[in-house]
């Protein structure tokens, strides 16, 4: 008879640990398994120094990515490579490498010798926990882990500064963007007290945003000298900022693009999420984006930049967005049974029903685009992608939908109300792009 596997296993479900009896002080059989469904949008970790919030993360991700659900993780601390470390052998040989010697002199024991007891060790904990090597090499095989760590070559470089586009979908949006990375820039070089009202912050924000669509940092230091317009606000450009002083300014980039090894900030893998968070053959990744290494200012400006590109991720046409907000495109959700359009469609199902909903993102809309669907109460499966059975069979209540793709989302009615289904982009959200549906 073939072995059940363990409760932890169920789709859907992340293992955390066992319960604990406090007041007996023994660990209880009882799994804790986490609902995905309960990780909807944010969720924060809050405990003392040492109260095991990293190990929370870490065992959050790893059960994420037992679904080959992909990771992007900011590691300030320089603790979360550790995924890397993961040996389904547990043999002394895979731990030999990290053993500290100084400490195995000390406990008079060799290298392999004090191995074999880590080893040893891990097997036991583990084993209290009901986890073996089988599980870890199923760990291993579902994804794949990448360090990378913009300004080092310690891991994979990420060439955060090779480009500083800020387009948006609106306007606001790409003038909120270009604001970020300019108070990161200017802290980069050194001005920490230039506010959002400061012409430093004002001139960069601007070019940014007006210029002429070359964007990255020896570019941002010609423009500095020379922008592309003559005016900032109402004020021409040299009362506002003359020319004397953005040379001072543009002298403060330049010292920072000269400072030896620095050019390792414009090389290696760029900031583009389709790559980072998945192999060339489509795996998922865990995507390290370690800054443990940097400065405040570093840190700073690598976050704010790595971030920016997560905005961008799902559009590759962010001129066209700004021509295609809710003033000027209505986004429509239709029904092709009854031809009804977004608001006017109105489902009905009862509790309990198990549905299928077929999504198809028209490519001869006039702006084709991915769009995030997002179901309100409820949660689906994603069983085919253009009719390819889908692999990755996990709880969601968001899928992402290509310019023109065909996705068919198993649906689990399971709470009572009435609902909407919209897309995530606020944009669309706000031109019109949503429907409603009730669970009697």
């Amino acid at each position: 008879m073939a072995k059940m596997p363990p409760s932890y296993e169920q789709l859907g479900l992340f293992y955390l640990g066992r319960r604990f009896d406090l007041s007996a002080g023994t660990r209880l059989p009882e799994p804790i398994l986490y609902d995905s469904r309960d990780l909807v949008t944010h969720a924060v970790c809050i405990g003392m120094t040492g109260s095991g919030k990293t190990g929370l993360g870490i065992g959050l991700i790893e059960e994420a990515a037992i679904d080959q659900i992909p990771v992007l993780a900011i590691d300030p601390k320089g603790d979360l490579s550790n995924l890397l470390l993961t040996f389904p052998n547990l043999a002394p040989s895979d731990f030999a490498p990290w053993v500290d010697e100084r400490q195995a002199q000390a406990q008079q024991m060799t290298r392999e010798a004090a191995a074999g007891q880590i080893a040893a060790q891990w097997k036991q904990g583990l084993a209290e926990w009901g986890q073996d090597g089988a599980r870890i090499a199923r760990l291993r095989s579902a994804v794949d882990v990448r360090v990378y760590t913009p300004g080092s070559r310690a891991g994979v470089p990420l060439s955060v500064l090779k480009s500083l586009r800020v387009g948006a979908d609106d306007p606001e949006d790409a003038a909120a963007r270009a604001t970020t990375v300019a108070a990161s820039l200017l802290s980069l070089a050194g001005i920490d007290d230039a506010g959002p009202h400061s012409r430093e912050h004002a001139l960069v924000a601007a070019l940014l945003t007006q210029g002429d669509g070359q964007a990255d940092l020896p570019r941002l230091v010609e423009q500095i000298l020379r922008p592309p317009f003559d005016r900032v606000g109402v004020m021409d450009l040299e009362t506002f900022f003359p020319a004397r002083d953005r040379q001072a300014l543009a002298l403060r980039f330049n010292s920072v693009l000269a400072t030896p090894g620095f050019d390792v900030w414009t090389t290696g893998e760029p900031p583009d999420l389709s790559t980072m968070l998945f192999t060339p053959e489509g795996k998922p990744r865990i995507a390290i984006v370690s800054v443990a290494h940097l400065e405040d200012a570093q840190r700073m400006m690598a976050v704010s930049l790595v971030l920016n590109a997560a905005l961008e991720w799902n559009d590759g046409m962010p001129m066209m967005n700004w021509l295609t907000t809710s003033r000027e495109v209505e986004w429509v959700l239709r029904d092709p049974a009854t031809g009804r359009e977004n608001m006017d469609i109105d489902w009905r199902f009862r509790r309990g029903d198990v549905i299928k909903l077929r999504l198809f993102n028209d490519p001869s809309s006039s702006h084709a685009m991915a769009h995030p669907i997002h179901l309100h109460g409820q949660r689906f499966l994603v069983l085919t992608r253009d009719g390819v059975r889908s692999e990755n069979l996990v709880w969601k209540d968001t899928a992402i939908i290509p310019a023109g793709e065909t996705v068919e989302l198993l649906v689990d009615m399971a709470n009572p109300g009435k609902w909407m289904l919209h897309c995530h982009i606020a944009e669309h959200l706000s031109g019109g792009m949503m429907a409603s549906f009730t669970v009697q």
